[in-house]
């Protein structure tokens, strides 16, 4: 089979999204964490807090200048912001969780070649149900417009496992996803043909010297992992643990590893031959974000204030982003001068810094965003 072939709610506390446009930057050298030598470029803010957002919600995709987010408490609801000067624009709902015609359980987001929104729903018990092509995303309106929307009915799909954070397209049949079927646990990435309601493992096994059950390895490297891709044959993997990253292709079926990035491998043990418990985790972890031209990594070692952390905790903050081509050259360090979790690349080539005080009463969060014009193309 050719997989790349084409065939025809709310809780009552406020939240505030801020948005902080940054334009200056200083170019000057740094050493990075290779032995190489790239530009470093500071960016600094200049622009003022915008309110985006109320409610509790967490981003989890972009569109565009669409940030969709789900709500963090009630109905779990999934709504979409417009990134702006407009203060009194309000979130709109999306997508609506339920069991019902058009309704969602638990959403993962990716974008096809040809800009349209996939959905792929699963179950909280880790099983996918559908996946909704979208087929107009320039605007609100027209993602929330059904007579739009696709849907393919992925519940006679034979056991799979579905855990991963998120998936990318191959084509426009298959996505490529870390998961696999029960019966193909000795792979950690499988390609869904969700026209055929088929799934195909892609033979890969970490080597990471751990003799351990399959099902048991297969959690650890698929667990809130993310697969990224180019739209041009070349695909990224961040493991849900420690820094583990690389780029690859795929050939005949097989995962051909191009280059590691990171290659901090997970250090885990199980008690009973099927969960996993980490014996240590390093105060140390990172965020990827991709386009077709790089790989951007967003390194994750301090408090939200900068101060180093010595020991793992699940809110560690970042301030500085690698950029890397698709073939694993480093070309900047950037230095942002706020700390946040996650990042997120926009359509007019800007970088979102997302810091989420979840772990904090106030439970704010700030939406940063930084200007690449100028410093990458």
């Amino acid at each position: 089979m050719n997989i790349f072939s084409n065939s025809n709610t709310s809780y009552n506390i406020n939240k505030i999204f801020s948005v902080v446009v940054f334009f200056i930057y200083i170019t000057t050298s740094c050493n990075t964490r290779s032995d190489s030598v790239v530009d470093c470029v500071d960016l600094e803010s200049q622009a003022s807090v915008i309110d985006t957002m109320t409610n509790e919600m967490y981003p989890t995709f972009m569109v565009g200048t669409i940030v969709i987010s789900n709500e963090f408490f009630g109905e779990n609801n999934y709504y979409a912001s417009i990134i702006g000067n407009n203060k009194n624009r309000k979130p709109e709902l999306l997508f609506k969780k339920g069991h019902g015609h058009n309704e969602f359980t638990l959403l993962k987001f990716g974008m096809s070649d040809d800009n349209s929104l996939l959905l792929l729903d699963g179950t909280l018990t880790a099983k996918p149900v559908s996946l909704t092509v979208i087929s107009k995303t320039d605007s609100i309106d027209n993602i929330k417009e059904q007579d739009n929307w696709k849907r393919y009915d992925l519940k006679n799909l034979p056991p799979f496992r579905l855990a991963a954070k998120s998936f990318c397209s191959l084509s426009d049949s298959t996505i490529l996803i870390p998961g696999a079927t029960y019966d193909h646990f000795g792979s950690i990435f499988s390609v869904i043909d969700f026209k055929n309601c088929k799934a195909f493992p892609l033979e890969f096994w970490p080597d990471d010297g751990i003799e351990i059950e399959e099902a048991v390895k297969h959690a650890v490297y698929t667990d809130n992992s993310s697969v990224f891709g180019n739209g041009n044959g070349r695909y990224c993997y961040q493991c849900g643990e420690e820094r583990f990253v690389f780029i690859f292709s795929i050939d005949n079926n097989k995962i051909n590893v191009l280059k590691n990035l990171y290659s901090v491998y997970p250090d885990y043990k199980t008690e009973d031959g099927q969960n996993y418990n980490m014996k240590s985790r390093r105060p140390e972890t990172l965020a990827c974000a991709v386009n077709k031209n790089y790989i951007y990594i967003l390194l994750k070692e301090f408090d939200k204030k900068g101060n180093k952390r010595d020991e793992w905790r699940p809110d560690l903050y970042g301030n500085i982003v690698e950029v890397y081509d698709w073939d694993g050259n480093k070309q900047k360090e950037i230095h942002l001068d706020h700390y946040g979790q996650r990042i997120m690349l926009s359509e007019d080539n800007k970088i979102h810094l997302f810091t989420d005080d979840y772990y904090d009463d106030n439970f704010k969060s700030d939406i940063w965003i930084y200007d690449l014009k100028g410093i990458v193309h």
